[in-house]
């Protein structure tokens, strides 16, 4: 497949040698690829389904559903995060868009096989600072069925957050985080501290800076601790996160995981569970635009999940897509009520509002 010469780890697989793992495209090979009818559910259901990653690490699924036609495209979380699989899905939907368009489909072939984030780190974080604490998300085990809510603003309410940003010396993801920390301190009406929780892509941050395909989940964590209190505002508290992730990036200070179940928690304080007391936000930034040929309207793009997700702890996506500002929210079912998620999720949209008048 084309994807595949353009991008060889989606036809790898992952060996067990000794007490690590190695990744091998000595015996690489097409990746499954799943065909049939059904709906948007078959797609899902065929994309999430279980896999061992030392038989496959991609897997394309073809559904049709009358005159619609859904493709769908998953690969192992430790071959491409994020920022790299929007960069495979822009080179899926260029050969898709060359195909329908009668042209010859081409890409031109990967320069180099993707380094390993320990060894791109080595540099990096050789100065970094003492570890924080750390209580694993053992997500299927321990995590509650989570309740979902989207944000999602308009190209005007988007303009006014990146210039409101912008006009108060912060970034936007900084005031985001900080209107997502207000809803939460007010919506539990409790002074508890909250851990501010952003995750960090590294590859600008190494020397040489590094594209996204080029190596995957290098990645940091940047954690600040806030006591809540009363006369709270979204540009105060972007502020201050702001600042100190300005800081901790400077310093090397981020906390650089080992395995992707760590994150660095908050602990329980005064006995209240530690799930309420963690928010974690996840910044793609602008999604690429892309390819548009004549006929064709991009109304929407959305992060797509397992039906039903687990989660044990608040999380929110935050991406922006033609131009308008998208928050997938997440929170644990067990701990919070539906009116609660929704008077969160429109406190956070109250906060922003406010903040860029």
């Amino acid at each position: 497949m084309l994807l595949c010469q353009r991008h060889p780890v989606l036809g790898g697989r992952i060996r067990r040698d000794k007490d690590s793992y190695i990744l091998d495209l000595r015996s690489s090979r097409p990746p499954p690829f799943v065909a049939g009818g059904g709906s948007l559910a078959t797609v899902l259901r065929a994309a999430f389904s279980s896999w061992d990653p030392e038989q496959a690490l991609s897997r394309f699924v073809l559904v049709q559903d009358g005159r619609r036609g859904y493709v769908g495209f998953r690969p192992d979380h430790s071959v491409a995060d994020a920022s790299s699989t929007l960069v495979m899905l822009t080179d899926l939907w260029t050969i898709y868009v060359q195909i329908v368009q009668g042209g010859d489909p081409y890409l031109p072939p990967s320069r180099a096989m993707p380094a390993s984030p320990d060894a791109l780190l080595r540099g990096w974080s050789a100065s970094q600072g003492e570890r924080q604490p750390v209580i694993r998300d053992a997500h299927e085990d321990q995590g509650y069925v989570a309740m979902t809510e989207r944000i999602w603003l308009s190209v005007e309410e988007t303009a006014r957050v990146v210039t409101g940003a912008k006009a108060k010396g912060m970034t936007v993801h900084a005031l985001v985080c900080g209107a997502i920390f207000v809803a939460h301190a007010r919506q539990q009406r409790h002074q508890w501290p909250f851990a501010c929780i952003s995750t960090v892509d590294l590859r600008t941050r190494t020397v040489p800076p590094v594209s996204p395909t080029d190596t995957t989940n290098l990645i940091g964590f940047h954690r600040i601790v806030i006591q809540a209190g009363a006369n709270l505002s979204a540009p105060m508290m972007g502020k201050r996160i702001g600042a100190d992730l300005a800081h901790c990036i400077a310093d090397r200070s981020l906390y650089v995981p080992t395995s992707s179940l760590e994150l660095p928690f908050l602990k329980s304080v005064q006995g209240v569970e530690w799930q309420r007391l963690n928010i974690c936000v996840n910044n793609w930034g602008i999604v690429p635009n892309f390819v548009q040929p004549p006929g064709v309207d991009w109304l929407d793009f959305r992060g797509i999940w397992p039906d039903p997700i687990k989660t044990s702890f608040s999380g929110y996506l935050v991406y922006t897509f033609n131009g308008r500002l998208s928050i997938d929210c997440h929170y644990p079912g067990g701990l919070f009520g539906r009116d609660e998620v929704k008077e969160m999720a429109s406190e956070v949209v109250d906060e922003l509002e406010v903040a860029t008048r």
